[in-house]
């Protein structure tokens, strides 16, 4: 059943609801003076994730439901709560024929068709602040994505490690660096093209998210050069993780154009001091970098204070 902007989808156990909506003059104050906080409520934040759960706060205080299950399928949201009972109610919240996503209530008793034109009236102020959100966050992190290799950009890597250096310490864990630079790239684009070129940058960044945990990122800093954040992990792991990746780019030839491309990279890990800030940190990485690099390429370097004095 449509309505308005909302598309309605009952399943075997789902109450049905009237096909006429009560004109907005019959809801009662209750239900009026709920919308119009939940309106103002929407329009504070921008973030999808904050804006369906304060919806569902505020629902919750007209609906009683045991269970909510909100899914964007183009965008990586999905918000559960409770738990899934018999009775459901399922919407497909669309504006203007866009998609946004599905919201599906559940409880062990019936919906009241009372109960479902409040949610439904409830729903209607939802969707267009909800696609404000979506519009803005695939648009923020599209700016921070490298439209090659779709690795997060420097921007967001400047982002990310101040956050992350923030956490470390305030909770006192360990967090390193490991910077990456694929050995003789200008050759590689010289005698092969730089399609080809491209071709090892995209698979590259392929491989180095399959070989880090899902709580590491992965950054294309700039050119041939890629930076890994490992949030809570010591010098020794970050190592181990270098380690892998340096033989995950060397173990197979990359796929070229024409023909398969042996590539091989440099690789430099650095952990945080007490005394660093997110430059010094970098530095430091860089300089192992330099290092892996002048002893001849194709190896992990770790930093060394003693030897490398960042300034």
């Amino acid at each position: 059943m449509a309505i308005g902007m909302l598309k309605k989808h009952p399943t075997r156990a789902t109450s049905r609801a009237h096909d006429a909506r009560a004109p907005e003059a019959d809801l009662s104050l209750t239900r009026l003076r709920q919308r119009l906080r939940v309106s103002d409520l929407l329009q504070r934040t921008l973030d999808p994730e904050l804006l369906v759960g304060a919806f569902l706060d505020a629902l919750a205080e007209l609906i009683a439901f045991d269970g909510a299950r909100f899914k964007c399928a183009d965008f990586p949201l999905e918000l559960h709560r409770g738990r899934t009972a018999r009775h459901r109610c399922t919407y497909a919240l669309t504006v203007e024929s866009t998609p946004l996503g599905e919201l599906q209530l559940s409880r062990k008793t019936r919906f009241t068709n009372a109960e479902l034109e409040t949610l439904e009236d409830m729903l209607s102020g939802l969707t267009y602040p909800l696609r404000n959100a979506l519009t803005h966050q695939r648009a923020l992190r599209a700016s921070l994505v490298d439209p090659l290799t779709g690795a997060c950009n420097r921007g967001a890597f400047e982002i990310a490690l101040s956050r992350e250096l923030g956490l470390a310490r305030r909770h006192g864990t360990p967090l390193s660096l490991i910077l990456l630079d694929i050995d003789y790239f200008k050759a590689i684009n010289d005698q092969h093209g730089h399609h080809s070129g491209d071709k090892v940058l995209c698979e590259l960044a392929d491989r180095l998210r399959a070989c880090v945990r899902s709580s590491d990122a992965v950054f294309r800093f700039g050119g041939e050069e890629f930076v890994i954040i490992l949030a809570n992990t010591a010098l020794d792991g970050a190592l181990r993780l270098a380690e892998r990746v340096r033989r995950s780019t060397a173990r197979q030839p990359f796929a070229g154009t024409e023909a398969p491309i042996a590539v091989t990279a440099s690789l430099g890990v650095a952990t945080l001091e007490h005394d660093d800030e997110t430059l010094s940190l970098f530095e430091k990485a860089d300089e192992a970098l330099y290092d892996a690099k002048a002893k001849g390429r194709n190896q992990v370097c770790r930093y060394h204070p003693s030897d490398n004095p960042v300034e």
